[in-house]
């Protein structure tokens, strides 16, 4: 009888086990890094207010947008847009293509100017509402934030000097008149917020700046 209970236990242990039940684990959603810096304002945009580039594209209510991979906006003349590489202060822009609209040949020289400079920007940087792309020399191209100051002041430009203070009034800033046909007024530097400052050529306002 022991001989048989030891047979039957051996059996036993060398049947073949079932496998066991696999534990169900809980997967984990990999965090999703932006490719646009929040401080950049993705999808939403940026005024071109200054530039050092000739001839000067920033009197032509010139836009830059990032979004995912992308950068687009409208020059003196034609839409653009193009791919973009976006680092911690740094930028790399490709294949930037536009429309093919027809404008007055300044408008064409500025327009070329501005895409070139776009094209060549390797550093970004943002201050004070201010966005500033620039390469190994210097700064090229400076925006404003929707909505700030500055780009308020830029949408001045191409208005008549009667319009132009009416509105500044009613955005509850202090107009300064620094220069007409030519003729530079007498001005304080001290840098002042809650003022513009309007140049004006044939009654009609060419350059507004906050300060």
């Amino acid at each position: 009888m022991l001989l048989v209970v030891v047979l039957l236990a051996g059996c036993a242990s060398s049947a073949p086990q079932p496998a066991p039940t696999p534990t169900p684990t809980t997967s984990q959603t990999p965090t999703v890094q932006a490719s646009v810096p929040s401080e950049l304002l993705p999808d939403e945009d940026w005024l071109l207010v200054d530039a050092t580039v000739t001839p000067n594209p920033a009197s032509y209510r010139v836009t830059l947008t990032f979004s995912d991979g992308q950068v687009a906006g409208k020059g003196p003349v034609n839409q653009y847009s193009g791919q973009v590489s976006l680092g911690p202060g740094t930028i790399q822009t490709a294949g930037l293509a536009s429309t093919k609209l027809a404008g007055p040949p300044e408008r064409m020289a500025a327009e070329q100017a501005y895409l070139q400079a776009l094209q060549t920007a390797t550093i970004w940087e943002v201050g004070d509402e201010m966005l500033t792309l620039s390469d190994a020399t210097g700064p090229l191209l400076v925006y404003a934030a929707p909505d700030s100051a500055a780009a308020f002041a830029a949408s001045l430009v191409g208005l008549s000097a009667k319009q132009a203070k009416a509105q500044i009034v009613d955005e509850g800033y202090e107009v300064r008149v620094v220069s007409v046909d030519g003729d530079t007024r007498p001005a304080t530097m001290d840098y002042r917020p809650d003022r513009i400052n309007l140049t004006i050529v044939d009654g009609v306002v060419t350059k507004a700046t906050q300060g």
